[in-house]
């Protein structure tokens, strides 16, 4: 009765198809079904914003495909958007078409997630310079020997603009989301 809008057939859809009885005691319930009761009751009555706070946290594989699945089913209506708070960014990556990285409080980066991996590149190089600057869209990540790794913005400094910078490229990467993540937060 606290929902107005609560969907029975849509409820009893989501325990089948997710594995949980009506006879279930919610006591006794593995941490991954006790998750998944949890997105079947926030599911249920069909909400236009679903907020979920690391959905993914402590479940398997085969646990963690199944809820992407019903979220991913869930907002196939363009009518729903779901906003999810997660470490996770393996996982995201999978799920997420827009995405904000934030770090101590203040937005890092944030855009459509396809456009943000295409972004960046991890360029493995060799440079003839020992006290080569950062230029615009480029973060040094290690320095070794004349060997420099460097997280690189091609939408502000092109591969092709490195080796007239003196760098010669032996390898460019795509980077993950926790890659990115991880070399735009790290200090130093």
């Amino acid at each position: 009765p606290f929902y107005s809008d609560w969907d029975d057939a849509y409820c009893e859809d989501l325990m089948r198809r997710l594995g949980i009885g009506w006879n279930d005691r919610i006591a006794s319930l593995s941490y991954g079904n006790a998750t998944k009761l949890r997105l079947i009751l926030a599911l249920a009555h069909r909400p236009d914003l679903l907020l979920l706070d690391e959905p993914m946290a402590g479940l398997d594989a085969v646990s963690k495909q199944e809820v992407f699945q019903e979220i991913f089913d869930a907002v196939q209506d363009e009518n729903r958007s779901v906003l999810i708070s997660s470490h996770d960014l393996h996982d995201l990556e999978r799920i997420t078409d827009h995405i904000g990285f934030l770090n101590r409080g203040r937005m890092m980066l944030e855009g459509p997630t396809a456009d943000i991996v295409s972004r960046y590149r991890l360029v493995d190089s060799i440079s003839a310079e020992t006290t080569l600057g950062q230029f615009a869209g480029a973060r040094i990540v290690s320095r070794e020997n004349g060997r420099l790794r460097i997280l690189l913005d091609i939408s502000q400094s092109p591969l092709d603009t490195l080796p007239g910078r003196g760098i010669e490229i032996v390898a460019a990467t795509p980077v993950t989301l926790e890659e990115l993540f991880i070399m735009l937060v790290k200090e130093g």
